[in-house]
């Protein structure tokens, strides 16, 4: 999973597309001896990196990197080169998104941190239940976004509204996958 994967239907309805890699690596048993490993390399969880077996929660992994990039509107990993990504992928914690961006909150920063770690067993078992955890962020939190539009400070209602729609369409794309 990985945003060119993700089209939208509307401004409200996003679509998983191209699960051909997924569906493979779910299903393909191996050693992880001579297989080489699909996906895009800014998205692939480190067991993915590593050749060994995948399971949903490698989902997990690169849509807590998409939600990683809509609070930040950055990679948490880079490289210029397939190995330099990779590794950074296998080695690399990234910065907190909240230290990124201070407008990110610290529990939606925790959420995202919880889908990318290194270890799958520290992960969401599944995308379902990252969903369930956004989903939980934005009801304890859309009450507050619209008490505070009613106040005068404009710039930082309108950031945090927008915060929220982003979650909202995290959200959205983690119910697809999950469909």
């Amino acid at each position: 999973i990985k945003p060119a994967n993700i089209f939208m239907v509307g401004r409200t309805q996003p679509r998983v597309l191209d699960f051909g890699i997924a569906r493979v690596a779910h299903q393909h048993e191996s050693d992880g001896s001579d297989d080489v490993a699909g996906g895009s390399p800014y998205y692939m969880a480190p067991e993915q990196a590593r050749h060994e077996n995948v399971d949903r929660r490698g989902d997990v992994f690169s849509l807590g990197v998409v939600l990683y990039e809509l609070l930040t509107g950055e990679r948490p990993f880079r490289g210029a080169t397939l190995v330099e990504i990779s590794q950074a992928v296998l080695e690399h914690t990234p910065k907190p998104a909240h230290e990124v961006d201070p407008a990110v909150p610290e529990a939606l920063s925790a959420i995202a941190a919880r889908a990318m770690e290194k270890d799958p067993e520290h992960r969401y078992r599944s995308a379902r239940m990252l969903s369930r955890e956004l989903r939980h962020w934005i009801e304890e939190n859309a009450q507050a976004a619209e008490s505070a539009a009613a106040e005068p400070a404009a710039q930082a209602q309108r950031k945090r509204g927008a915060l929220i729609a982003a979650v909202g369409t995290a959200v959205a794309i983690v119910t697809a996958s999950v469909i």
